[in-house]
């Protein structure tokens, strides 16, 4: 007798249910496009316990007919496509006659039904692939379905789900997604009774924006609505002040069918190229329509993935059309007033100046610089990450062609990216020496610690070698004398250090010290965001942050650790939430301990960024007195040594 035997329907279902409904959010997916394709205008979508035991789709589209009810069920069975050939030009969004006999498979499915010619709607109960009810029922136009106990016969893939907070906010993502690009359709997202998502499909994607992001992002949108080469873009994407510390915010949809493509997200950022600093994503929702056949959407059973036949032209199309409208717009934030309490106050954004080139055509080489410093009596420089080198405080900005296709903006007065804080008279004068205090060690430490080394054995209580600090490379690397020895350090690395060590011991000590803020931080969130927040509550508050929701998908910082001060609460706030995402693989003390690894990154000075004299001695001072002074807290060297026997041989001196 043979070994290979054909499988019964239901355990094929079940292995189809295995690719297409991964989790509850992929059921939600599944339904929701099948209501878009019946031509729904409003959907609604409900869920509890994270649509694990419940989750309910009703649209009013053209409803399913009673002879097809029963017939949905059936593998393979869709209104979608008719043959072979009809893939090559696929507009629905389903196609493949899979999601409903998968579903029901593995679920109670509830189908109530009804088209506008008939008079009374049907409902239909099917139950790991068997029908237990069929009948007539009052129903309005269009479709409700139910689902009702997701993996209740594979308790393989139930084990794998995750909490139920965690799966409602896999189903809000897809609504989301789903509500940004079908603009003209009303979404309602309600989960466990609250209303979370409402948008009212008025066709307006800075609406649709506003309703799912908040108001900050929504206020800081530039529309796109091009073609190139034949390829349409339509959509919006987010000035270089709503850019977060990951891809999250990046959404792309081909005919309006959301998809995840490496080329697309490449050809935006590359677009934003100068605008951004290093780590920085830009914010983008972007609809590519072109011709269904230059498309292959039949790729994988989740549909998300898809593959062009010009995978160049794609890129071309989204990076000239993305920065042409980026650079077309004034980037420079406003200065608003807002009332807090009856208090008049001045926000103030990066305020960053832009160099445009008028040309039919951009050109990758093109280089956008400039940071204005504003300066205010007895105040210290409102300090901003330095765009390009070659930007100074108040330069004239003037046009230089080095060839045929390369522009570069540079000041009158070109600056070296050596930026010297002592003039060679200032150097040589032994007033100029900057001497840094006494530092006692230990009884049974007879070494005596030059700024990153051991040197020979000296006097207890010894003062350290004085140093100069000779300048500061790049605008990222502090260069001081000790000696005969010359030290190159890393500002961030460095910063980080010290930032690390501060807050780490404050933690453990529980003795965080905490800098209130005299105009609390409000920040729109998006739900999820708000749970993952309201997860790590303890967390934020160990390391001294002060919050509170504050109204609909809002919250009110009042206060931030007293070391973070003098950095951007908001930003790092924002930042460190943008990182809990990966935090989730941690456990215990290594989450906290990782935490606190971030929160320093997050907070120390950045590359390219200016800081005075006096900062810059506070720093090293701060080094001198840690126990581990020779590495960031990830392991990348804060310093590196040269001595002057070294640059003597590199110069043939010996």
């Amino acid at each position: 007798m043979g070994k290979i035997a054909i499988l019964d329907e239901l355990t094929s279902n079940q292995i189809a249910a295995g690719e297409v409904v991964e989790r509850p959010a992929s059921v939600a997916k599944e339904l929701i496009e099948n209501s878009i394709d019946a031509g729904a205008t409003s959907i609604t979508v409900e869920v509890k316990r994270g649509g694990i035991s419940y989750l309910k789709i009703t649209d009013n589209g053209s409803g399913i007919e009673k002879d097809d009810m029963e017939i949905a069920f059936e593998r393979h069975a869709t209104s979608k496509i008719r043959s072979g050939k009809d893939l090559d030009a696929i507009t629905s969004f389903g196609f493949r006659g899979e999601a409903l006999a998968s579903i029901a498979s593995v679920a109670e499915v509830t189908m109530t039904s009804k088209t506008k010619t008939e008079a009374i709607g049907n409902r239909i109960i099917v139950k790991a692939g068997n029908v237990l009810e069929f009948e007539e029922v009052g129903a309005s136009v269009g479709t409700t379905i139910i689902v009702k106990d997701l993996f209740f016969n594979t308790p393989a893939r139930y084990k794998f789900l995750k909490k139920d907070s965690t799966e409602a906010g896999y189903i809000e993502d897809v609504v989301e997604k789903l509500a940004l690009v079908n603009t003209n359709i009303a979404f309602k997202y309600i989960n466990e009774g609250r209303i979370i998502i409402n948008t009212n499909g008025d066709g307006n994607i800075v609406n649709a924006v506003y309703n799912i992001y908040g108001k900050d992002i929504a206020n800081n949108l530039v529309n796109i609505d091009a073609e190139f080469e034949g390829i349409k873009i339509n959509g919006v994407v987010g000035k270089p002040t709503v850019a977060r510390s990951n891809r999250t915010n990046q959404v792309f949809f081909v005919n309006k069918r959301y998809i995840k493509n490496k080329t697309m997200t490449t050809a935006i950022e590359k677009a934003y190229d100068t605008l951004l600093p290093i780590g920085k994503f830009p914010f983008g929702i972007l609809n590519i329509e072109l011709n269904p056949e230059q498309v292959d959407v039949n790729v994988h059973p989740t549909k998300m993935e898809v593959r062009f036949s010009d995978e160049q032209l794609i890129f071309r199309s989204i990076y000239h059309i993305v920065r042409e409208a980026v650079l077309q717009r004034n980037l420079i934030p406003e200065i608003r007033e807002s009332n807090e309490k009856n208090n008049k106050t001045l926000e103030l954004n990066e305020t960053t100046v832009v160099a445009i080139i008028n040309r039919p055509q951009l050109e990758s080489s093109e280089k956008v610089v400039g940071t204005i410093h504003e300066l205010s009596n007895n105040t210290k420089s409102f300090r901003e990450p330095m765009v390009n080198q070659k930007t100074t405080v108040g330069a004239n900005f003037v046009r230089t062609q080095n060839n045929k296709n390369d522009f570069d903006y540079t000041p009158k007065s070109t600056i070296n990216s050596f930026k010297p804080f002592m003039t060679p008279t200032m150097i040589e004068k032994p007033k100029q020496t900057y001497v840094q205090e006494e530092i006692s060690k230990p009884k049974e430490d007879k070494r005596e610690e030059s700024i990153f080394g051991t040197a020979e054995i000296i006097e207890e209580n010894k003062s350290i070698p004085s140093y100069k600090i000779i300048g500061v490379a790049f605008l990222t690397y502090i260069i001081i004398q000790q000696d005969n020895d010359m030290y190159i350090i890393d500002q961030h690395a460095a910063h980080e250090r010290v930032m690390y060590e501060k807050l780490r011991k404050k933690v453990l000590n529980k003795q965080v010290n905490k800098q209130m803020l005299m105009i609390p931080e409000i920040l729109e969130l998006k739900n999820f965001e708000i749970q993952s927040i309201n997860e790590n509550k303890e967390m934020f508050e160990n390391a001294g942050f002060e919050f509170e929701e504050f109204g609909e998908n809002s919250i009110k910082i009042s206060a931030v650790p007293s070391e973070i001060k003098d950095a951007k609460p908001r930003e790092v706030f924002i930042e460190m939430l943008d990182d809990l995402k990966p935090l989730n693989n941690y456990t215990g003390e290594q989450k906290s301990e990782e935490f606190i690894y971030r929160m320093a990154c997050r907070a120390a000075v950045k590359a390219n960024m200016v800081l005075e004299k006096q900062e810059i001695e506070s720093l090293i001072s701060q080094m001198m007195e840690l126990e581990n002074p020779f590495t960031c807290p990830h392991g990348r060297p804060t310093a590196i040594k040269f001595t002057k026997a070294e640059l003597e041989k590199k110069f043939k001196r010996t």
